[in-house]
């Protein structure tokens, strides 16, 4: 089976999208915790840069949410071919079903760790110090995984916490729903990085062994 790069390089594509439009919204909020500052001194901003924040963050929002389900569909179209790649080595005792490698993201509670052990057995079994006949389950998970995985949960999490206090509060411009934003943002904008890393590298492996392979 042929490792997946193009599926590769959609994923990168989606991954660079999330953090430059996240990057807009962080700046974004920075403008609207601004113009909350500047209401406590004696030169607020002006009325006419309000609904231009607004719309800005309203926008920022929509973009950052659709551009994290690009990184979702690509994430599990790659995900789908690697995972039966890593089937294929000599190992033995994965810590994930080669049959959830799709539905492992969707099945509410089992996707909560799914993914992260999806990844943790693409990343052993392929990796180039693995021994032949290993068992996955003993290997090491590199601490990256982790941080990638715990990261996208926290910003879920935290965007969660946002929408609610939102709808309770009513007030958009709050300063603990700009903050939350602020942090979330920054979380996903992390993630997305090492996912993109991660794959690559990933990536890289398959191909390093399909190479061997054919020799």
């Amino acid at each position: 089976m042929t490792p997946p790069s193009r599926r590769r390089d959609l994923v990168v594509g989606a991954c660079v999208l999330v953090v430059t439009l996240s990057l807009v919204r962080l700046g974004v909020d920075e403008q609207m915790l601004a113009h909350v500052g500047s209401l406590r001194t004696h030169r607020p901003l002006t009325d006419a840069e309000v609904p231009l924040i607004e719309h800005l963050r309203v926008g920022t929002k929509w973009a950052v949410w659709v551009s994290r389900l690009l990184v979702g569909a690509a994430i599990v179209a790659w995900m789908a071919v690697a995972r039966r790649i890593a089937q294929r080595y000599d190992c033995d005792l994965y810590r994930s079903d080669v049959d959830f490698a799709v539905s492992g993201w969707f099945v509410p509670g089992f996707n909560v760790a799914a993914p992260y052990l999806l990844m943790a057995d693409v990343w052993t079994a392929s990796h180039p110090s693995r021994r032949p006949e290993a068992i996955l389950a003993r290997q090491r998970v590199p601490l990256r995984i982790l941080v990638w995985w715990g990261l996208f949960l926290l910003s879920v999490a935290l965007g969660c916490i946002e929408l609610l206090d939102a709808a309770v509060s009513g007030n958009p411009w709050a300063t603990f729903d700009v903050q939350l934003d602020l942090l979330m943002t920054s979380c996903q904008i992390v993630s997305a990085a090492v996912l993109a890393w991660i794959v690559v590298r990933a990536t890289g492996f398959m191909e390093q062994r399909a190479a061997t392979s054919t020799l």
